[in-house]
């Protein structure tokens, strides 16, 4: 006998049924009970993966065709270790497969279901300290196309949070926006689904400080590079309040095609633009400037996808051709760049979005293209407050008063005009 392991493109858990006996690695994948396989039940097979969660209705796994977002793919794999008769569990992990080693076993080619994306599965014997592994990795090196699909990684993590009983924010159209690929870019990247707690505090923090710069009579918001942001949706903003959303094309029309039967609670505008086409971005600027409001920008998770020099010059641009009065950004120190660029970054910077932006300086960065640093709210130190935090981060805890270049940073900054 041996267990079968299912996956929810959803929740990203692996969930497995055991004894169930099939032609699992001939080619032809018959699980005779895998219909009556509840997702989020524990039995057997063990899996570090919340499987005390609910998580909802059975996954099916069809005989011909595989499931949805699940390819099918090949693999030299020790097919008599898997079928033998004396395989009668296997230990499932996020990333890794294992199973008792057979004696004499010969490597032969293999088929089986395994979820889109570059997630690697390890399938190998666990005795001691001698492990046999076999990396299995998806035909695509990367679902991420271009920085767009970015985007739909964020919504990713907002889904993810909205399903949490004790989530720090509700939005109901993110697992619509992220879609089936942005799940696959999720589990494509490397660590792509990791630090969850990380990705809330962020959307915590823009929400409250966005409330809050509502409530001190903000007029006008403008959200660079807002993505499949949906906060003109789902928070509570007044029905006068111009909210202006600026983005690629293609993320604006996608955008507007999923929430299309969708209203805003406030005046939303979406203005289709490459914020890196200077002229049109100024000119752009001035238009807004002459609405005569009381402007907020907020660019949430663009400046790290930019150069040092092209910061500097968006912050020259919307302190002379905008008017803004405030900046909400978010910031990472360069021991955390260095840290993301060692995980997904590769991927990213191979689809044209490169991690670039971390300034030694830190919030200090601004000052001389006229903003000054107000407010700093890290991620931990809002995750902790929260009790969201990972125990074993923690020790990093107080935050230093000084943003320090090896100290590894994220969070969010107000920025006022000089």
């Amino acid at each position: 006998m041996i267990a079968i392991c299912f996956f929810d493109y959803r929740l990203q858990h692996l969930f497995v049924q055991p004894q169930i006996r099939t032609s699992f690695f001939t080619g032809d994948f018959h699980p005779l009970a895998a219909a009556t396989a509840a997702l989020g039940r524990r039995s057997g097979g063990r899996t570090s993966l919340s499987a005390r969660r609910r998580c909802g209705s059975a996954c099916l796994v069809p005989a011909v065709h595989p499931p949805p977002h699940f390819e099918l793919f090949s693999a030299p794999i020790s097919c008599a270790s898997l079928c033998s008769p004396f395989v009668t569990s296997l230990l499932v992990t996020r990333n890794h497969i294992y199973f008792p080693a057979v004696a004499g076993a010969d490597q032969t080619e293999c088929q089986f279901w395994k979820p889109f994306g570059s997630v690697a599965y390890t399938v190998g014997s666990k005795s001691g300290e001698s492990t046999r592994k076999f990396k299995i990795m998806s035909k695509h090196d990367s679902a991420v196309r271009d920085i767009s699909d970015t985007a739909r990684w964020v919504a990713y993590f907002r889904a993810r949070e909205t399903q949490r009983p004790d989530a720090l924010f509700r939005d109901p159209y993110a697992e619509r926006l992220a879609g089936q690929r942005g799940f696959q870019v999720a589990n494509s990247l490397q660590d792509g689904t990791k630090q969850e707690w990380a990705w809330a505090a962020r959307i915590y923090l823009f929400d409250r400080f966005v409330g809050a710069q509502v409530r001190a009579g903000a007029e006008l918001i403008v959200n660079l590079a807002a993505g499949l942001d949906t906060r003109p949706y789902r928070l509570e903003l007044p029905p006068t309040l111009q909210w202006v959303e600026v983005d690629l094309p293609q993320v604006i029309s996608y955008k507007q095609e999923v929430l299309k039967r969708e209203k805003p609670v406030c005046l939303l505008e979406q203005i289709p633009l490459d914020l890196t086409d200077v002229l049109s971005r100024r000119k752009l600027f001035q238009e807004l400037n002459d609405r005569k409001k009381k402007v907020c920008v907020m660019t949430e998770g663009l400046l790290v996808y930019l150069t040092a020099e092209e910061v500097a010059s968006l912050a020259r641009d919307l302190a002379r051709d905008l008017d803004a009065q405030n900046w909400l950004i978010d910031l990472c120190s360069p021991g955390q760049l260095k840290i993301m660029q060692r995980t997904y970054g590769k991927q990213l910077g191979e689809a044209g979005a490169a991690l670039r932006f971390a300034p030694e300086e830190g919030p200090a960065f601004f000052l001389p293209h006229g903003w000054q640093p107000i407010e700093l709210h890290g991620f931990l130190k809002t995750a902790a407050s929260l009790n969201r935090a990972p125990a074993a981060l923690l020790s990093l805890l107080p935050e230093p008063d000084r943003i320090q270049g090896n100290y590894p940073w994220t969070g969010i900054c107000l920025l006022k005009k000089c």
